[in-house]
């Protein structure tokens, strides 16, 4: 019964190869619409635009980034940017310094660019993500979006929903715990994906 999938990329490597997949796929599989997102993860963010290229050259990052992204919307494999946003639990692959720039150079760049929906990460950030989104409204709302894996509390994902008009993502992630369970159970179905 599956008749649709979406790849998620976290690297410029794994944004290039989920284009190329998805369209092998399409192929081999002409009843599923496979497609993908393109953008840096949160965590890889100082390994794709500062220590691969050097601090500095992180528009070269963003200029292969917007590319493939062009490459992938002219045949509509690629339906989303991201994965994008902030991860503060892991902090040793990125500081949240890094993570908090180039999410906002991702979306001044590519989300601003290509009108994309975000797919959006979010976790143990409290309200800096909310707040970056608020900011720079401006660069992304056409395409709206979704804070996938949700799992902070209700007040936050009523902003996400309410404020910016987001969908809320459900995972194993959001169902671990009693609190996060009960939070699951508030959020209305029409903005659960």
């Amino acid at each position: 019964g599956v008749d649709r999938i979406i790849l998620t990329a976290g690297t410029v490597q794994e944004s290039r190869e989920a284009v190329v997949k998805a369209r092998e796929w399409k192929k081999q599989y002409p009843t599923i619409q496979f497609s993908c997102t393109v953008g840096v993860h949160p965590t890889r963010c100082q390994q794709e635009f500062v220590d691969k290229k050097g601090d500095g050259d992180d528009e070269a990052v963003l200029q292969e980034l917007l590319d493939i992204l062009r490459d992938g919307m002219s045949d509509g494999t690629v339906v989303a940017v991201g994965e994008i946003g902030l991860d503060y639990d892991r902090l040793e692959f990125c500081p949240a310094d890094v993570q908090k720039k180039y999410l906002i150079r991702q979306l001044q760049v590519l989300a601003a660019t290509t009108g994309l929906p975000l797919f959006l990460h979010n976790r143990s950030v409290g309200n800096d993500l909310l707040n970056i989104l608020k900011e720079y409204r401006d660069c992304w709302k056409a395409g709206g979006g979704v804070v996938h894996s949700f799992d902070d509390c209700l007040e936050l994902a009523v902003g996400f929903m309410e404020d910016l008009d987001l969908y809320i993502g459900l995972n194993g992630c959001s169902l671990r715990s009693d609190e996060s369970l009960a939070v699951v159970k508030e959020l209305p179905l029409d903005k659960i994906l």
